[in-house]
C-alpha cells in the first residue's frame, strides 16, 4: 500500500514536471510581428547593476535620478556567418513600450537608439561567468561595459575577458553585471 502511494506520489511529480516543462506554443511563441511582446514570464523587468560599484544603468530616471522602470530583454536574431563567435546568442535590453534600446553609440559612448539600429549598436551578448554574474559585450564594437569611471562619472568600455580554454579564469569585479529586480519603490496591495 506504501509502496502503491508512493509510485503514484512519483508519476504526479515527473508527469508534472514534464508539462511544465513542455514547449507548449502558445506558451512560447512570439505574439508580435515586431519580436517585442511576449506572454509569461519572458516580459520581465529588471534593472543592470555592476557588481564591484553597485552602479546601475539607469533607463528612466526620475527627479532624484533613481530608476523609474527597468529594462525588457530581448533575444535578437544573429545571422548565420555569425553564430560561432557569439554561442550565447544576441540580445537586446529594451525601455519597456517603446522601440528604444540601451546602446553603444560608438566606441567611448553607452546611450540609447532605435532598436535594430545599423552596426548593431543595441545588439548585446552576455558572457556568463563562474559568480552568476554576467559581462555585457557590445556586438557591434565587440568591448564590454566596464564599470563608472570616477573621474567622469562614465561607464568605462573595455576588453573582455573571454577564454573557451579556461572558463574558470578570473573576471574582474568590474566587468560583471547582474540582473536584478528593478530599482523602484515597491508597493502593497491590500490581502
Amino acid at each position: 500500500m506504501i509502496k502503491y502511494a508512493i509510485n503514484l506520489i512519483k508519476t504526479i511529480i515527473i508527469v508534472f514536471f514534464i508539462t511544465s516543462c513542455s514547449s507548449e506554443q502558445k506558451g512560447l511563441n512570439v505574439i508580435s510581428d515586431n519580436n517585442r511582446a511576449f506572454i509569461g514570464e519572458n516580459n520581465a523587468r529588471f534593472s543592470l547593476r555592476n557588481i564591484q560599484s553597485g552602479q546601475v544603468i539607469i533607463n528612466i530616471p526620475d527627479q532624484e535620478g533613481r530608476e523609474l522602470v527597468g529594462w525588457e530583454l530581448f533575444s535578437v536574431s544573429v545571422p548565420e556567418r555569425e553564430t560561432s563567435k557569439f554561442p550565447g546568442g544576441w540580445v537586446e535590453f529594451v525601455v519597456p513600450g517603446s522601440d528604444r534600446c540601451l546602446a553603444l553609440i560608438n566606441s567611448t559612448t553607452l546611450g540609447k537608439a532605435s532598436c535594430g539600429a545599423s552596426g548593431n549598436i543595441t545588439a548585446f551578448t552576455l558572457i556568463p561567468s563562474t559568480t552568476g554574474a554576467v559581462q555585457i559585450k557590445s556586438v557591434g564594437f565587440g568591448t564590454c561595459i566596464q564599470d563608472v569611471n570616477a573621474d567622469t562619472g562614465h561607464f568605462n568600455l573595455g576588453p573582455c575577458i573571454e577564454d573557451a580554454s579556461n572558463p574558470a579564469k578570473t573576471v574582474p569585479e568590474g566587468n560583471l553585471w547582474m540582473l536584478n529586480p528593478p530599482v523602484n519603490e515597491s508597493s502593497l496591495t491590500p490581502g
